[in-house]
C-alpha cells in the first residue's frame, strides 16, 4: 500500500476530527441514522465524494477518499494483551443487536474483499429507508430472523433490492 494513502486515511480518523467526520457522514447519509457507527463501516463513501463544492469542503472529500482507497476493515479476534475488548462471539445479545446491519466488519462471515461499491451503498440506503439498519431490526420476539426483512422487497414496490440483509448474519 502506498504510504501517501494511509498517512492521508491516518488524518482522516485523527481522534480531533473524528466528530466533524461522523457530522459529515451523517449529513451524507441520514437514513441510516448513524454517525461514527458509519466510520467503522467498509463503506466508499460515495455519497461524500461525489457531493457539490457547497455541501463538501475540499478536504472532506479528500479525506473520505483517502478512507475509501484503503482496504476494507476486517475483524481480527483480540489477543490476550487486549483485555478491554471481547471476542465478537462473546459479545452480549444486546450489543450484537445494536450493531450495524450493512457492511460491519464484525459482523462478515467472511472479510469483504473490497469497499462497497455505489450500489450496494444505494441499496444499504434503500434498506434504511425501510426501517432496516440494525440487526435486530431483522430480528423477530424469538430472535430468530424476521421473515418482513426478507420478503421487505415486496413490500415497496420502488425499493426492490438484490439480496436480503439477513444474507450477512
Amino acid at each position: 500500500m502506498a504510504v501517501t494513502t494511509l498517512l492521508r486515511a491516518r488524518w482522516s480518523v485523527t481522534a480531533t476530527f473524528k466528530g466533524y467526520f461522523a457530522q459529515q457522514a451523517r449529513v451524507a447519509y441520514p437514513e441510516m441514522d448513524m454517525g461514527r457507527e458509519l466510520l467503522t463501516l467498509n463503506l466508499s463513501f460515495g455519497k461524500i465524494t461525489e457531493a457539490s463544492q457547497e455541501v463538501v469542503t475540499g478536504e472532506m472529500r479528500q479525506a473520505f477518499k483517502a478512507l475509501a482507497a484503503l482496504p476494507p476493515l476486517q475483524y481480527h479476534a483480540p489477543g490476550e494483551a487486549d483485555r478491554a475488548t471481547v471476542p465478537r462471539g462473546d459479545m452480549a445479545y444486546e450489543e450484537v443487536t445494536r450493531q450495524p446491519l450493512f457492511f460491519n466488519p464484525l459482523l462478515e462471515r467472511r472479510p469483504m474483499q473490497k469497499r462497497a461499491s455505489p450500489e450496494q451503498e444505494a441499496e444499504m440506503v434503500g434498506w434504511a429507508t425501510q426501517g432496516i439498519t440494525r440487526v435486530e431490526h431483522v430480528l423477530n420476539a424469538h430472535v430468530t430472523l424476521s421473515v418482513t426483512a426478507i420478503v421487505c422487497a415486496h413490500c415497496s414496490p420502488s425499493h426492490q433490492p438484490t439480496c436480503a440483509p439477513s444474507s450477512l448474519l
